[in-house]
């Protein structure tokens, strides 16, 4: 039996809103054993790569869901623009992708090309907050006081230098630089 793509439409939205979001036991269901799934630079292959490529979210995110915002079908090919919300560390987090299916003649889900907004999502766990903070701490607290203490520790060393030179009566100081 082949599938209409108005079929295609709806066989990708179940896939994402239900595989996708979480209940991994109707992998089989949606998707091809051939199934290849590209996600951003990845590549999961088959039910343990959907499983591996899913899992990773489930990891992260506590009470994930999906939902399709919008979707275009053309022939057996359907693209669908989608919406993640989750909870990581008490907070909410969305993510927005697009994830364009090719479907086999029995309606499953031959093969996935999808891209998320990566630094969005890197930038709602708090990834670049910390790492912002970091290179501020380094630029402008903490290396900023590390270069004067070791200025200011060499200019004693300096002075403590002249002023054994002059007790000792030596003509002047070598191999030092200010």
């Amino acid at each position: 039996m082949t599938t209409s793509q108005h079929d295609f439409a709806a066989r990708a939205r179940g896939a994402i809103e239900i595989v996708c979001a979480g209940d991994l036991s109707q992998m089989e269901e949606f998707f091809s054993p051939d199934f290849v799934d590209h996600v951003n630079d990845m590549t999961f292959h088959g039910y343990d790569g959907g499983r591996e490529s899913v899992a990773f979210y489930l990891k992260i995110f506590k009470h994930l869901r999906m939902s399709v915002e919008e979707q275009v079908a053309e022939g057996d090919r359907v693209a669908s623009r989608w919406v993640m919300s989750g909870v990581y560390r008490g907070r909410t987090v969305t993510l927005r992708g697009i994830t364009i299916s090719r479907f086999d003649t029995d309606g499953r889900t031959l093969e996935d090309h999808g891209h998320t907004d990566s630094i969005a999502l890197i930038r709602q766990l708090g990834v670049l907050r910390s790492i912002g903070a970091g290179f501020q701490t380094m630029a402008g607290g903490e290396l900023d006081s590390v270069t004067h203490l070791i200025s200011d520790g060499r200019h004693a060393a300096l002075k403590r230098m002249e002023k054994e030179a002059v007790e000792e009566h030596a003509s002047g100081l070598t191999g030092v630089m200010s």
